[in-house]
Order: C-alpha cells, then structure tokens, then sequence
C-alpha cells in the first residue's frame, strides 16, 4: 500500500507509461485521475481543504483503491466487479469520455465511500463531507479541461464536441454530481455497517450494473445509485 500522495503520483505516472507502451484505453481513466491527484497535492499545500491533513489521508486510501485494482487486473487476480467492467472496456470500441466515465462510476460510485469510511473509522463521518465533495468538483473540473485538450490536440475531437452539441460532457458534469449523493449515502451506511462485506457486495453489484449500460449509452443521463 502506498503511503504519500508522491508515491500515488509516481505509480499513476508508472500506469500511464504502461497504458502508452501497450497502447491501452485504460490510459485515459489514469491520465485524468493523475492530474487529479496532483490538483488534491497542490491543495493540501495551499491548505485550501477543511482538513488537510486528512484529505491527504483520504487521497491516499481513495487512490491505492484504484491503483490496486488495476495491479491485480494486470496479474489476472480477481477485482470488483465494478473494476472489473472498467478494465475490460479497453477490449472494446468505446468513446474516449465512456472509457474515462467507467472508471469514474467504479471509483465514485464504489472507492471513494470506502475510502472516506476508512478515514474516518471511529469518528464522526459527518465530518468528512465537505472534503469528501471537494474530490468530486475537482474532479468535474479536470473533465472539463481534459475535453478541452482533447479538442486543442486533434480539430477531429473539436468537430465531434460541436457536433454533439456537448452531450456528453453535460451528460459527465450531471452524473458526477448524482454520483456524489449516491456515493455519500453509500458513505455513512459503509461507515455505520456491521457487514462491511456484505454491503460491499451489494454495493459493487450495483455500480457494475452501471458500468455496463455507460458501454451502450452515449447522449442518455445515467441514474446513479
């Protein structure tokens, strides 16, 4: 397990380099939550969280979540299934924003409940919320400039965005934040259980089930649970 949000960023930067050299989808999902976590790094130093000593704490649990799926999905282990549906988006033809949408509903939707349980273990969840929404806008806000990278580098994806008329990024910006409730609520009744596991279970069921109609919907607002 990763200890520092340095460490995190460096195996970030390891996966997109695999993700390159192997000429993987899953690169994108990596790229963005890379640039993610050095935005949740410069604000900890700039003390712009309410807690920053503990959102580095929840930075860190949240990204060796991910990080550990994609590891054991490399070495043919068994992961959640909602990582599970994520990482085998790479095998198909998918658009750039749905193969960076699956691996937002799984870490969403899934991780970042976990994550904001564990760092808050004996204590008072309630606590956490405001922090625990700052990680989502971020990460609205670096979908937002990704879409305008994509756009810069190649005319092709700029002509697709008009031509969309910007569905799907209305349709990003609007699940994230349905995500963010759902992902809450999944928050204190992980942080509350006595079952961990079992609601885990549960839970992971549900977001895969998300995941697999995210593959088949392109203009559609998806329901988070």
């Amino acid at each position: 397990m990763l200890k520092t949000i340095d460490e995190v960023i460096t195996e970030l930067e390891n996966i997109k380099a695999e993700c390159r050299y192997e000429n993987s989808t899953l690169g994108f999902f990596a790229l963005l939550y890379c640039e993610v976590t050095k935005n949740v790094k410069q604000g900890i130093a700039d003390k712009i969280f309410e807690d920053n000593s503990r959102m580095e704490i929840l930075d860190i649990l949240f990204a060796n979540r991910y990080i550990d799926a994609y590891r054991s999905y490399q070495k043919n282990e068994i992961v959640t299934t909602s990582w599970e549906v994520a990482f085998q988006s790479s095998k198909e033809p998918l658009l750039i924003l749905q193969q960076i949408f699956l691996g937002i509903n799984a870490h969403i939707n899934l991780d970042l409940g976990i994550a904001a349980a564990e760092t808050m273990d004996r204590k008072n969840v309630q606590d956490i919320e405001t922090d625990f929404n700052s990680i989502n806008s971020l990460l609205g806000e670096m979908i937002d400039s990704f879409q305008e990278r994509l756009n810069t580098a190649s005319p092709f994806f700029k002509w697709i965005d008009k031509l969309a008329g910007n569905k799907e990024e209305m349709l990003m910006g609007f699940s994230i934040n349905i995500a963010r409730k759902g992902a809450w609520t999944f928050t204190k009744d992980y942080h509350a259980s006595t079952d961990k596991a079992a609601l885990l279970v549960v839970r992971d069921g549900k977001v895969a089930k998300i995941g697999e109609l995210v593959k088949f919907t392109k203009s559609k607002f998806i329901t988070f649970v």
